[in-house]
């Protein structure tokens, strides 16, 4: 494989990557195993119990996340990591058991109704949910099927639970742990306060109610 001497870190870390995804891949062509995709069929599970292999692929993660964020500059590492709105909204409406699970396609049209959802709410969430976190496909414009991380969700209750752990209750509390930590010294005190808070305090602005269909 041709490789460019690294001058810089950026092209060092390019050079590491793609070492380390050729030794995966190669294993994957090797053992006839699927190689990594967002499709419907693609593997769920990517980790490698030959040890040299898995090492490749924890080191091209690692790399490839140092690349980007280098790319990306410190003002994208500033901004939120994250936002949970489209997977909270997924798991409160149950919208990937309502996809259908063969590959068919399903309109955000009937979607929204099966959902009780407003159909431009039910876009943007997905839409975002698409973009960013690889949950679903809209491969014709108007018209949504299942992701592998969808699909996982629609077939696998313990995924689904797990959603809804992490951001309709977890990530509800994460908000007011800073805010807190001032002024309980405890260490786990803060978040357990957070929890219940977030139990206490009614929701302000969007609610549920406001998402779901007119």
């Amino acid at each position: 494989m041709y490789e460019t001497e690294p001058r810089t870190r950026i092209q060092e870390l390019a050079n590491e990557i793609a070492r380390n995804t050729a030794i995966v891949s190669d294993y994957l062509v090797a053992h006839n195993l699927a190689q990594p995709s967002f499709d419907i069929d693609g593997p769920v599970d990517m980790t490698f119990e030959l040890p040299e292999v898995e090492r490749a692929r924890i080191a091209s993660i690692a790399a490839s996340t140092e690349l980007q964020d280098l790319l990306q500059g410190p003002i994208a590492c500033l901004r939120p990591a994250i936002n949970a709105t489209s997977l909270e909204a997924i798991y409160r409406y149950n919208i990937a058991m309502q996809v259908p699970i063969d590959g068919r396609e399903i309109s955000f049209h009937d979607l929204a109704i099966k959902c009780n959802m407003y159909e431009p709410n039910l876009r943007r969430i997905l839409r975002y949910a698409i973009l960013y976190h690889r949950v679903f496909c809209e491969r014709r414009a108007g018209y949504v099927t299942h992701s592998a991380a969808s699909l996982l969700l629609a077939k696998d209750p313990v995924m689904y639970d797990t959603l809804g752990m992490m951001y309709d209750e977890s990530w509800q509390a994460f908000a007011r742990v800073g805010f807190l930590s001032s002024r309980v010294e405890d260490s786990i005190v803060p978040l357990t306060i957070a929890n219940e808070n977030r139990h206490a305090t009614q929701c302000r602005g969007m609610t549920a109610k406001s998402l779901t269909k007119r």
